[in-house]
């Protein structure tokens, strides 16, 4: 009886075991065909020229949905008159392509239009509103830019069309930096003579837009179809705003009550750079009783982001 025990005593024991990681790595290492870090580097090099329709860069993930706040007094229709036989239609066989702007910070979709095929590019250059494009008027030139596919297209025929994107061009060409995989051979052309069926583009792939000197967002051709009997047939009523996302405004930086009215910069008793000031505080802060500047500083007129 007692040698039945023992035995009974044993097989729990060998019923209970289990293996270590170790035993079991080994063990896999042994019996599985693991490729090598080394394999892997040869097999799936990663250059841009490798890239496949899967690898794609993906958007960031937001948080919340995106929903549109359009209304029908937010579209920007032209004035339609009766009699409109004499307007250009679009052709039956043209192409609807939507553009979706981005916040650059946030990753939140700001607004999307619908385009046709044969229009220029130009259609696009300060159609996305933004908020630089009101701070900044009087002191930055209207000239904006979009590089698609290694090109940037904007507009060669004003003077400061073509510096910004040359300024790249010559660094990236020294030294022969455009043979690196996160560069390549960027070239310019005019917006104005490029329509959105001469692109080569990649749906859902973020290109970048810039304006007023150093303000970038990006934007995406989140659709690409052909025209049906639902799409407005005159050429004029495009480019169509069909999603404007949540139109938000400051409150004042001081009292954090009223909103904001002024965005200061350079100024010593802001609390930081740019500030934003309502009315009340703006006038307290910076003017005295008998409505004379108490400092020098520069302001300008707060608009809704």
């Amino acid at each position: 009886e007692n040698n039945q025990t023992t035995n009974n005593v044993n097989n729990n024991k060998r019923k209970r075991y289990k293996p270590t990681q170790p035993e079991l790595t080994k063990f896999y290492i042994e019996k599985c065909d693991i490729p090598t870090y080394e394999s892997l580097k040869l097999k799936f090099p990663r250059t841009l020229e490798c890239l496949t329709e899967d690898e794609k860069i993906p958007l960031a993930k937001t948080r919340r949905k995106n929903v549109n706040y359009l209304t029908s007094q937010m579209q920007t229709f032209p004035i339609i008159p009766q009699d409109r036989s004499d307007e250009e239609t679009i052709n039956d066989d043209e192409v609807i392509i939507a553009v979706s702007f981005y916040q650059s910070k946030q990753h939140i979709k700001t607004q999307e239009f619908l385009l046709y095929g044969s229009q220029p590019i130009s259609s696009l250059a300060n159609l996305s509103y933004c908020s630089s494009n009101e701070i900044m008027d009087e002191y930055t030139t209207n000239t904006c830019i979009f590089f698609i596919e290694n090109v940037f297209y904007c507009d060669l025929s004003s003077p400061m069309g073509g510096e910004y994107s040359s300024k790249i061009q010559n660094w990236v060409n020294s030294q022969s930096r455009y043979l690196l995989p996160e560069y390549g051979v960027y070239v310019s052309k005019d917006y104005n003579s490029v329509t959105f069926n001469d692109l080569n583009i990649v749906p859902d792939k973020p290109y970048i837009y810039f304006h007023r000197g150093d303000c970038q967002h990006y934007f995406i051709f989140s659709q690409v179809r052909m025209k049906n009997n639902y799409d407005k047939i005159y050429c004029k009523d495009y480019p169509i705003l069909i999603y404007q996302t949540k139109i938000s405004r400051k409150k004042c930086s001081i009292c954090d009550i009223y909103p904001a009215k002024y965005i200061t910069t350079k100024d010593i008793h802001a609390p930081e750079n740019p500030c934003y000031f309502c009315s009340l505080c703006f006038d307290l802060f910076h003017f005295s009783s008998n409505k004379l500047p108490l400092f020098d500083f520069q302001h300008y007129s707060y608009t809704v982001e």
